[in-house]
């Protein structure tokens, strides 16, 4: 029988890997998403439980934003195949209150929620986490946030998405669309 045996240090976890190097997150005024932060979970340590009612662990990095409106769209979509959570809390490291679990969406799927009721000019906590407590570093993600009061830009028939015609039956031109969030 042969053996291989390996012993390693791990790299330091991500700056952000507690509340108190929470990454400022930058607000945009509608879903175009155009100020995102591209993130990964590696190497992330566990601060919390999960809010999710099961067993795994909750590696976690941490982000702030300081409320513009009563009312966020908050947004973490993974780069891969993983599941992501969002949990949001106010108040300050160390004595927060959680606000929202956030998991909407499964595999490759992003999870999306508005966050109401907000007071504006105050300071709210992000944390997120894969959700079967994975801290590799190829767990990554994109979140953002805005002031939006709208899920998704066609949740209304006004903001009916143009679906482009396909130039063959072999659909070589086809539109893609995600309904997380639509009421």
């Amino acid at each position: 029988t042969n053996i291989s045996a390996c012993i390693t240090t791990l790299p330091a976890g991500p700056s952000n890997d507690e509340c108190t190097g929470a990454i400022a997150l930058a607000v945009n005024a509608d879903n175009s998403c155009a100020s995102v932060y591209s993130g990964s979970i590696g190497y992330a340590t566990q601060s919390l439980g999960s809010c999710l009612s099961s067993s795994y662990d909750a590696k976690d990095v941490w982000f702030k934003f300081e409320a513009t409106s009563s009312t966020h769209r908050i947004m973490a979509t993974p780069v891969s195949n993983n599941d992501f959570v969002i949990e949001v809390y106010g108040g300050v490291c160390g004595g927060l209150a959680s606000l929202a679990c956030i998991n909407t969406g499964g595999l490759s799927e992003p999870d999306l929620s508005l966050l109401n009721n907000l007071t504006p000019g105050s300071t709210y906590y992000v944390r997120v986490y894969e959700r079967y407590g994975s801290a590799l570093p190829s767990l990554q993600f994109n979140i953002c946030l805005s002031t939006t009061t709208t899920p998704v830009n066609n949740d209304d028939c006004s903001g009916a998405q143009v679906v482009t015609l396909s130039p063959d039956v072999n659909c070589s031109t086809f539109t893609t669309v995600n309904n997380t969030g639509a009421t």
